[in-house]
């Protein structure tokens, strides 16, 4: 029967007693007394039509008994017993003893497509036992030849879409509805990105798709992207297919990156052949939690060579050139189906030519601002000169000329914004020439004002020759544009006063001896050799390489073991005014410079190796580079301190001559002459000597690999004088790394001290 145990606390020593309640009572019910309980183990199973009649289903008893116990089953659900299964509704007997009875279940494979069914069977009516938990399993038959599904879907999408289409494929029978059900995670939310679809979709008869279609939320705020991944859940009725889950990125549309190049500082610019330049962008998308950098893919639009772009997708690129010419470069930054671009154009080994044709006794002069500070746009041009003039009846010029070569057809087109003329001279001329060379007499083609403003086109057809000219009476208020246009060998010249509508100056004129790559830019002369004139030019459509980026060498590559100090020289035009540049050297990892910023400097390494160093040189505006490349062989002690110490090999206070970071007395120079490990104690392991009646004898460790010290032995009477001596050496042991050496000496005296000298490398 129930027997009752009763727990008093009030004797216990070692009990915290409570006043409302001291004792438990625990009631023990004799398990003879409990009916067997009847059930299946667990409520549900899943089986394919090939299964046949494995596995079995079973019923059990939770304990043996002495006498039989039966129960009944019924058998349900939507299959068809006797096409789809085999298992007709019965009784099971549970002998003594027994716990395990086996159902006499058979699937039947009819080869006809078909949705999954079930099977219900449910136990009732037992005896001898009670009906435990559960009473009932449903069998999922799926068909032998399940429909595999497949997901796909947007990677990208913008928040303003409207609709992210996916689309949910099967292969295999159609030959009924095919439910399919699918989860819905990611970062993005419901409903403030998305409106929550149902979790399901049905494919039709004899269709082999449904659209699934999920709703975006437009919203006007600022945020980051978010994720949205549709997955299909695994499920009897099909099988899975290569691609069951579709990730899909919502861009934000309230905030498109921006990308703008910040160096070179202007949209055209010149550098020396042979020079690299370095390129710098800002890429940017703001979003609610801060402006968020993008990564640059940079590219070749067009140019006469190769541009090799160090990495391509940096917001720092160093670009070099194969060629000269001019080459139109292009970064982009592209968030989601948006894409930033910003542009240069780099001509490569152009020159500009500034320099007075003729003998004038006063100098012509230049400078340049920027129209508008900070801004990436052309800047200003002042321009200045004096000389003899450029006469309609002159064979020999006088005049200031700020040009560059200029090769094939153009349309070139600047403003004049002012001018004085302080030597009150008719023929005061200032103007857009092309011009076959800077000799004197040399052909040219010129759209120009004179005197107090009207308008002229002059031409030298043939070297040494008048010109053409074709004069206007009307004076024009400045500002005004000028506009010279090259077709194969004809020159045309117009005017007008907005930069839009032009009218032609006399007629197009044909000068083949203008040559392929004549110089192009901006003249002026007071025609009065003493009174200099000047004119102020500003909204060119063309590029005057006003200032060169600086040449940089960074010298002959080296190496060997150093040290060095490394010889580069740099070269610039001192522009833009006033001049200043800033050299830095950019190492690879384990080089180290005396000082970076310097031209010349000494630089040492951490480990053999090779390295390539760079010399960048910016000159306010433009910043170029040159590469040499150092050969490294490393000294003996540091290819050992590398050995010994990692990462830490370039720390003086772990791995230096004079550290000692075991702390057991023995410096790491020591070590290394005696090829013992810095990490562990070496008392045990230091030299020791013994002296007889005739000789001191000191034995030894030498590193073989330690060919850059140098080893002394020496002896001393005091302990403060020590003299170097030549010792007898005889050589114990040698294993190929270390030798013993035992070094012997003439005894001098009573009292005689023995030592090893360790002088670090030179």
């Amino acid at each position: 029967g129930n027997e009752t145990a009763i727990l008093d606390l009030n004797n216990a020593r070692f009990a915290r007693i409570s006043t409302s309640r001291e004792k438990h009572t625990l009631t023990i019910s004799d398990a003879n007394d409990l009916a067997a309980r009847v059930r299946f183990l667990v409520s549900a199973s899943t089986r394919g039509e090939s299964d046949g009649t494995e596995p079995l289903l079973m019923a059990v008893l939770d304990r043996p008994l002495t006498a039989s116990a039966t129960v009944q089953f019924t058998v349900g659900g939507t299959a068809t017993a006797g096409s789809d299964y085999i298992l007709t509704p019965g009784t099971l007997t549970f002998a003594a003893g027994e716990t395990v009875k086996l159902l006499p279940f058979t699937i039947i494979a009819n080869g006809t497509p078909e949705p999954v069914e079930t099977v219900i069977v449910t136990l009732t009516n037992p005896t001898n036992s009670v009906l435990g938990a559960p009473v009932t399993h449903t069998i999922s038959i799926s068909d032998s030849n399940l429909p595999v599904v497949n997901l796909s879907g947007p990677a990208d999408i913008l928040e303003n879409a409207g609709t992210a289409n996916y689309t949910v494929t099967r292969t295999g029978v159609t030959t009924f509805p095919l439910t399919v059900n699918y989860t819905v995670t990611g970062t993005a939310t419901a409903p403030d990105d998305y409106t929550a679809p149902g979790g399901s979709v049905t494919i039709p008869v004899g269709a082999v798709s449904a659209p699934l279609p999920v709703t975006l939320t437009d919203d006007a705020t600022e945020e980051a992207d978010e994720t949205l991944i549709l997955t299909i859940s695994p499920d009897a009725g099909y099988g899975l297919g290569a691609v069951t889950q579709a990730t899909t990125t919502i861009e934000d549309d309230d905030a498109p990156p921006v990308l703008v190049i910040t160096s070179p500082v202007r949209p055209e610019i010149a550098i020396p052949n042979g020079t690299g330049l370095m390129l710098v962008t800002e890429a940017t998308r703001t979003t609610p939690s801060g402006v968020v950098n993008l990564p640059v893919v940079w590219s070749t639009v067009s140019g006469p060579g190769a541009v090799t772009f160090e990495t391509a997708t940096n917001t720092s690129e160093a670009a070099s050139f194969t060629a000269p010419g001019t080459y139109l470069l292009r970064a982009s930054a592209t968030h989601g189906i948006a894409t930033a671009t910003d542009e240069v154009i780099v001509n490569v080994g152009q020159t500009l030519t500034a320099q007075d044709v003729g003998t004038p006794v006063v100098a012509g002069t230049w400078s340049e601002a920027d129209t508008v500070p900070g801004s990436r746009a052309g800047g200003t041009v002042t321009l200045t000169g004096a000389g003899s003039g450029l006469s309609s009846s002159g064979l020999s010029d006088g005049f200031q000329f700020l040009a560059a070569p200029r090769t094939g057809n153009f349309d070139l087109v600047v403003r004049v914004a002012s001018f004085t003329n302080p030597g009150a001279s008719g023929s005061f001329r200032f103007g857009l020439m092309a011009r076959a060379s800077s000799a004197a007499n040399a052909p040219y083609a010129m759209t120009m004002f004179k005197g107090a403003g009207t308008h002229t086109y002059q031409a030298r057809l043939t070297a040494g020759t008048d010109p053409y000219q074709s004069d206007g009476g009307t004076v024009y208020p400045m500002p005004y544009y000028l506009r010279l246009v090259r077709a194969g060998d004809t020159f045309s010249a117009y005017y007008g006063a907005d930069g839009v509508a032009w009218t032609q100056r006399g007629s197009t004129q044909s000068i083949p001896a203008m040559g392929a790559s004549p110089l192009v830019g901006l003249a002026i002369t007071s025609a009065v050799p003493a009174t200099a004139s000047s004119a102020v030019f500003d909204s060119a459509n063309f590029y005057l390489p006003t200032n060169i980026g600086p040449l940089v060498n960074a010298g002959p590559a080296l190496s060997g073991g150093g040290p060095w100090n490394l010889d580069a020289t740099v070269t610039d035009d001192a522009r833009p005014v006033p001049a200043s540049l800033a050299p830095l050297w950019l190492p690879e990892g384990g080089a180290t410079f005396t000082s970076a910023s310097s031209v010349d400097t000494a630089v040492t390494f951490d480990t053999t190796g090779n390295y390539r160093l760079r010399l960048t040189v910016g000159d306010g505006a433009i910043t170029t580079f040159d590469d040499t490349t150092v050969n490294y062989t490393s000294s003996p002690i540091e290819t050992w301190r590398t050995a010994k110490f990692g990462a830490n090999a370039g720390n003086p206070a772990i791995a230096g001559n004079l550290a000692d970071p075991e702390l057991d007395g023995s410096t790491n120079l020591v070590e290394y002459a005696l090829n013992l490990d810095p990490h562990t104690s070496s008392q045990a392991q230091l030299p020791t000597a013994v002296m007889d009646a005739t000789t001191i004898q000191l034995t030894w460790r030498k590193n073989k690999a330690a060919t850059d010290i140098t080893i002394h032995v020496q002896t001393s009477t005091d302990a403060v004088n020590w003299t170097t001596v030549t010792p007898s050496n005889f050589i114990q042991s040698d294993d190929g790394q270390t030798q013993v050496i035992i070094s012997t000496v003439p005894r001098t005296g009573n009292r005689m001290l023995i030592r090893l000298l360790v002088l670090p490398p030179a």
